[in-house]
């Protein structure tokens, strides 16, 4: 099964390297071409760096690990070869403020 990574920053490089170690192949494309030309080189025989379309078409699955906006965007543009090919996650990727310092993220 080949994983198609569209974002290779924090997450997408960290998701990449976890799939890549349990023998996984996986096809990174971002807006600047030289991240995922870089992160294949690292990773190795099973990372292909690639353009969106093409990693989109190579994929089984596709993962968008960038802001909710231009997420919105790639689906738009890209929505012909991701049928059926999207893993759907429960995490919010909206952008928020950051919390005041002291201020608790939890509360009793």
């Amino acid at each position: 099964m080949t994983t198609a990574i569209i974002g290779v920053g924090h997450i997408g490089s960290t998701l990449a390297q976890h799939l890549v170690g349990a023998s996984e192949e996986v096809a990174l494309a971002a807006l600047d071409k030289s991240e995922p030309e870089a992160l294949a080189e690292k990773l190795g025989p099973l990372a292909v760096a690639d353009s969106v379309e093409r990693a989109i078409a190579r994929a089984d699955t596709v993962i968008f690990a960038v802001w909710l906006e231009q997420m919105k965007e790639l689906i738009a543009q890209h929505k012909l070869g991701l049928e059926g090919r999207l893993a759907r996650s429960r995490v919010s990727c909206e952008r928020s403020e950051p919390k005041a310092a002291g201020r608790p993220l939890l509360r009793n």
